[in-house]
């Protein structure tokens, strides 16, 4: 398991903390906590605006990810092609909370970002719960959100010179095969409007897994 990492939310004056959990891990703490409606309107924002204007797309995403964080967590491989949870350490004025975050891709969309929390009360622990704006509130949640994907951004930038490993990923559901080779970076979504078109997509998933060179750790099923 990778160090975790710290981000300080300046204008919120917080500070939080990303441990990357095993499976059994979060299913442990996932008993104890209740998760948070998913912010689905600042998700869009991000989707259809944030990540195009920066040039920041799901294979640059997973780089950073698991160079950072290594092996992803289980996850459904028919809708996504990864997913990572963590467990978060929220120090704010003096006192501090554990939340869970979970990001995955869906159906060849970025990632979206769901918040868990300790319930209150008699809160239904199968149902999603508002913020508590006097731990982590919804603004606090969006502000984490950005400076975590800056981050990964940041690091993907950074690292991008030194980057040398081939890699794909398959999002059936999305018709999309991803990752790196021949020193580039690449995003490639198939038709699917048409019964046929799964055969072909099929197809193109066989060519990549025929590929020796692409047959990578960040390539084959990790089941952490």
């Amino acid at each position: 398991m990778k160090e975790p990492i710290t981000l300080n939310l300046q204008e919120a004056n917080l500070s939080v903390v990303f441990q990357k959990l095993g499976n059994m891990e979060w299913y442990k703490m996932r008993q104890k906590q209740v998760p948070i409606f998913e912010d689905y309107d600042f998700l869009m924002i991000l989707d259809f605006h944030h990540y195009r204007e920066r040039d920041f797309d799901l294979a640059k995403m997973y780089m950073a990810l698991f160079t950072l964080f290594g092996g992803y967590n289980n996850y459904d491989d028919y809708k996504c092609s990864f997913s990572y949870k963590f467990k978060l350490i929220i120090q704010k004025k003096k006192k501090k909370y554990t939340y869970g975050l979970s990001m995955f891709d869906m159906k060849g969309n970025m990632p979206y970002f769901t918040y868990y929390r300790k319930p209150q009360g008699r809160e239904n622990s199968n149902a999603y719960q508002t913020p508590l704006d006097n731990e982590f509130s919804k603004e606090e949640m969006r502000l984490c959100t950005i400076t975590f994907i800056s981050f990964l951004e940041g690091f993907y930038l950074g690292y991008k010179p030194y980057f040398d490993k081939a890699f794909y990923r398959v999002n059936r559901a999305g018709y999309m095969i991803y990752g790196f080779k021949k020193g580039k970076f690449f995003v490639n979504c198939y038709p699917s409007e048409k019964e046929k078109d799964y055969k072909r997509f099929q197809k193109k998933i066989t060519s990549f897994e025929k590929k020796k060179y692409m047959g990578t750790d960040m390539s084959t099923d990790f089941w952490d």
